[in-house]
């Protein structure tokens, strides 16, 4: 049996970039003169939503059209300050030993991200991935810019003319998830500890991603 490994990137690989995700909102909230600043509290309740999302909860008064402008300043940020991602992100517990079990398996594995093209690498570079997901197997969806293209359509597009018998799915949101339902599929919800689950039914839910690795 020929599994597919699809990875979520944020929450999920990666630790610690909650902590960039505060800086970058708080340099747009004070570069537009907005004296309202992101906690860490907060950041962990919308951790996992849309970028505009975060300034809509941080500036209910603001349009939607003003946040999406604030989105724009945090991407600007991102960009220019890649070194406070790089101060923050690290990788997960367990990450790069289950990422080579995997590789070295009969088995494949890719990453599809909610973020933006210019960011996938400097990403996936932050945690030293990068030999694992190379050039077809990492893709973005850009949902945070509104793209309608969405983690089943890059899925599709992954597996045309291949042939998978399961699919092993594992992320932090259901919209990591949720997708891959449509195939023979195993789900796993992961948290990490100390972090409230999302709401959704997963085949499992789990706080260390080691407990993926009995699917090999």
């Amino acid at each position: 049996m020929k599994k597919l490994f699809i990875w979520d990137f944020h929450g999920t690989l990666e630790k610690g970039n909650e902590n960039a995700v505060r800086e970058y909102i708080n340099m747009a909230l004070a570069g537009q003169d907005y004296e309202r600043r992101i906690t860490d509290s907060e950041c962990k309740l919308l951790y996992g939503k849309k970028i505009w999302e975060f300034f809509q909860y941080l500036l209910p008064e603001a349009s939607l059209e003003r946040c999406k402008e604030l989105m724009g300043e945090f991407l600007k940020a991102e960009q220019e300050h890649i070194d406070i991602l790089l101060h923050h992100i690290k990788p997960n517990d367990g990450a790069l030993e289950i990422l080579e079990a995997i590789h070295t398996s009969p088995h494949e594995q890719i990453l599809i991200s909610n973020t933006e093209i210019p960011m996938l690498m400097p990403f996936i570079n932050s945690i030293g991935a990068d030999r694992y997901f190379p050039e077809g197997y990492r893709f973005a969806t850009h949902s945070h810019s509104g793209s309608q293209t969405t983690k089943h359509h890059r899925l599709q597009a992954f597996i045309e003319g291949k042939q998978f018998d399961h699919f092993v799915a594992i992320g932090d949101s259901p919209s990591d998830l949720d997708y891959v339902r449509a195939y023979a599929s195993t789900t796993y919800l992961y948290s990490h500890p100390g972090w409230d689950f999302r709401d959704y039914s997963a085949t499992y839910r789990i706080r260390d991603l080691r407990e993926v690795l009995k699917e090999l």
